[in-house]
C-alpha cells in the first residue's frame, strides 16, 4: 500500500517527496500553484451548418465552475456569447481554444 502526503486537497505519494527539506518546500510550492490553476473543462464543439463544408463551429465549456459558449469563426475570431470574462482569461482561453480548434478540426 503506498503512502500519500495530503497538500491542499491534493494527494501526493511519498516516494515523489525527497527528503530534503528545500525540495519539499520546491514540491509544496508547484503542488500550491497547480492546485490553483484553472483548465477548460468538457469543451464541445459542433458546426453551425449542416453542410459540413462551410466552416464555422459553435462550442461550450466549463471554466472555473462557469460555462461559457461562443463561435468560433473560419478566420479564428471567437465571438463570445455573454462576454464576462477578464481580458487577461480571454486572452489565455482564447489560446487554449485555438489549439483545440487545431487540433480536432484542421488536423483531420
Amino acid at each position: 500500500m503506498q503512502a500519500f502526503l495530503r497538500i491542499n486537497k491534493l494527494s501526493v505519494p511519498v516516494n515523489y517527496i525527497s527528503i530534503l527539506p528545500q525540495k519539499l518546500v520546491i514540491l509544496k510550492q508547484i503542488i500550491v500553484n497547480w492546485g490553483t490553476m484553472s483548465m477548460i473543462q468538457h469543451f464541445q464543439f459542433k458546426p453551425l451548418f449542416s453542410n459540413r463544408n462551410i466552416p464555422g463551429w459553435s462550442f461550450s465549456f466549463y471554466y472555473k465552475k462557469k460555462r461559457y459558449t461562443g463561435i468560433y469563426h473560419q478566420t479564428g475570431q471567437i465571438e463570445w456569447v455573454k462576454d464576462s470574462l477578464e481580458t487577461e482569461e480571454r486572452e489565455t482561453l482564447t489560446k487554449q481554444i485555438h489549439e483545440i480548434m487545431l487540433y480536432h478540426v484542421y488536423e483531420q
